[in-house]
């Protein structure tokens, strides 16, 4: 196994993984240098307010001693594994590199993980004044109604203007798409080229996925609604940290046969709760 340069498929590896995200305009990873195996925590500090008096010459200006902060805790409690082989003859048989073409959809699988864990730790960080219910569930004539609420509840809590990000599944995308206000106020231009990307809204960049938060229906007491939660944001409201820490190739035991294994371990962490809003909609399963 000379050939194979195990620090080169690691990063290989890693750059397919993050490539493939499409909710990063909702998290920043301003701490994921600080990890390196599951179980760590990294140690966040949220300043405090400072306070801004008028100041009158010749007078002793009044001073703010040590502004009080808060301490919050990003934790790596998720990791994810893989692990498959490849039989010697299928590999020589083949056209083209198993093993790579493999490792590749592994990233597409550790990326669908990850994924719905962010957004479901974003959906459910939100301050819950900045959640809202929509029973009826949405339609044509009032998504962007719905979406401009989003906007105001972000802009009460002065959260900036500039980056501000919504996800959608397909559902949503194709009533958006049928809206008058969506189509004027899009300008795709070269950033349909951004994963998932689909035009502007509301103020909003909006982003097509699958992977959004939903009321598990197997869970949910009969009668009960289901519930999918449309998420808002910018990057400044939720931390993420993630590490593809081991990736190894191995000669099977008992066969003849390469495999591949590795582990991705991460962690989010909502740190401004009134930075996020959120779409409570109901719907009816296999209707949606």
């Amino acid at each position: 196994m000379s050939h194979f340069k195990s620090t080169i498929w690691h990063r290989e590896l890693l750059r397919s993984l993050r490539n493939k995200y499409v909710a990063t305009p909702l998290y920043n990873t301003n701490y994921e240098g600080d990890i390196s195996s599951h179980g760590q925590t990294v140690k966040i500090h949220r300043p405090g307010s400072i306070t801004v008096s008028d100041y009158v010459v010749g007078t002793d200006m009044a001073v703010q001693k040590n502004p009080t902060g808060t301490d919050l805790e990003l934790t790596i409690d998720q990791q994810k594994s893989f692990n498959f082989t490849i039989d010697d003859i299928l590999q020589k048989q083949s056209a083209v590199d198993l093993i790579n073409g493999y490792s590749d959809e592994a990233a597409y699988a550790l990326r669908d993980a990850a994924e719905k864990h962010i957004l479901s730790t974003i959906a459910a960080g939100a301050d819950s004044d900045n959640v809202v219910t929509v029973d009826a569930g949405l339609s044509t004539s009032d998504i962007y109604d719905n979406i401009a609420k989003l906007k105001k509840i972000l802009s009460k809590n002065n959260v900036p203007l500039e980056g501000r990000s919504i996800m959608l599944t397909p559902d949503e995308i194709e009533l958006l798409e049928t809206c008058d206000e969506f189509k004027s106020a899009s300008d795709l231009g070269d950033d349909t080229k951004r994963n998932g990307f689909s035009g502007r809204i509301c103020g909003f960049d909006v982003f097509e996925t699958l992977n959004l938060k939903e009321d598990d229906p197997a869970t949910v007491a009969t009668g009960d609604p289901v519930h999918r939660y449309i998420v808002a944001s910018y990057q400044g409201a939720t931390t993420h940290a993630e590490q593809l820490v081991k990736v190894k190739q191995y000669e099977a035991e008992k066969q003849f046969a390469m495999g591949v294994k590795g582990l991705h371990v991460y962690g989010t962490k909502v740190i401004r709760p009134t930075g996020i809003a959120v779409l409570k909609v109901k719907y009816t399963v296999g209707t949606m």
